[in-house]
């Protein structure tokens, strides 16, 4: 059964995967759970980028396959059936519309749920979307050891962000500089998670927010979270935002970025909320180590040996878009 609900007839042992829609996500998910060598589609044409350098070094094998869908994310058909995967894991809107083409054409669709899903879901998607994952390919027990981190780092936030007031909670924008956007739900759930208030999310009724220069200002966020170090330096030229608290006091951080962005949605939502509550709340997690924790996580959930080095790259943020 998918994570739709919907009866998927896959066999005992998955050799061949084909994802489609949101590839660098999915991918992530697969590489905890399931198993990365059985992965036949490349990454698509927007995850060519030096900020998706950690899908390929992880799985180096993924640079030389070819990706199976069109910009939108709609399915290659002619190449799938070419390549007659075991399974196709599908998210996004373009992509879960093909799944019941590929169902009717003898190939195996397995949806992902779209991912979205309003705050009060999200506590269990990620743990959902991994069980699901890990039983697919018979990996129960990875998927046992992500849902363990996952309510590490919550303990750590509750003991951390114990008695914290509402009016202690900065407010914090998480958004896309360059197109004046925040497209999912999600920086809301780990920003308030984390011990922040999510400016966001007041009188919020759809998933994708276009965003005003006039609207920052008025909600006046002390903290600014961007997609990439760049956007750290064009906001703070932007005249437009001088005022704004965040900007007067250069509080303005790149979201990191490892096999995935931390900022929507990534298997890494653990190191997302140790990450963002080291930040909104210093003093409450002075003895957190970062690099630590990106590295264990990466070695015990991923099966990769981070360096230091590496490390630090992934807290600094991507480079750019």
């Amino acid at each position: 059964m998918d994570l739709s609900g919907k009866e998927r007839h896959v066999p005992a042992v998955v050799k061949k995967t084909a994802v489609l829609g949101g590839v660098p996500v999915v991918n992530s998910y697969v590489f905890v759970a399931g198993d990365r060598d059985t992965i036949i589609t490349g990454l698509p044409n927007f995850a060519l980028t030096p900020r998706w350098r950690f899908q390929t070094r992880l799985a180096p094998r993924l640079a030389r396959l070819p990706a199976m869908q069109d910009p939108s994310g709609r399915a290659n058909v002619e190449a799938l059936l070419d390549a007659r995967p075991d399974v196709v894991l599908v998210s996004g809107a373009a992509a879960e519309d093909s799944a019941e083409q590929l169902a009717q054409l003898g190939l195996t669709p397995f949806r992902m749920s779209r991912f979205s899903a309003a705050m009060h879901d999200r506590d269990a998607m990620d743990r959902r979307i991994i069980g699901g994952i890990a039983r697919l390919y018979g990996r129960e027990e990875q998927g046992a050891a992500y849902g363990r981190a996952f309510e590490e780092a919550e303990t750590r936030l509750r003991d951390g962000l114990s008695g914290l007031k509402a009016a202690e909670r900065p407010r914090v924008l998480y958004f896309e500089y360059d197109l004046m956007r925040q497209q999912h739900y999600v920086p809301d759930w780990w920003i308030a998670r984390a011990g922040g208030a999510s400016v966001t999310e007041r009188n919020r009724h759809t998933e994708l927010m276009t965003l005003s220069v006039e609207q920052i200002i008025a909600w006046n966020p002390e903290i600014i979270i961007v997609n990439s170090r760049r956007d750290i330096g064009d906001v703070l030229e932007d005249k437009r935002l001088k005022d704004v608290s965040a900007v007067r006091a250069n509080r303005i951080y790149a979201i990191p970025w490892g096999v995935c962005g931390w900022g929507y949605h990534t298997v890494e939502h653990p190191l997302t909320f140790l990450w963002a509550a080291k930040l909104f709340h210093p003093d409450r997690f002075r003895s957190l180590d970062l690099t630590r924790e990106v590295k264990r996580f990466y070695s015990e959930l991923f099966a990769y040996s981070l360096s230091d080095g590496e490390a630090a790259e992934i807290l600094a943020g991507a480079p750019e878009h």
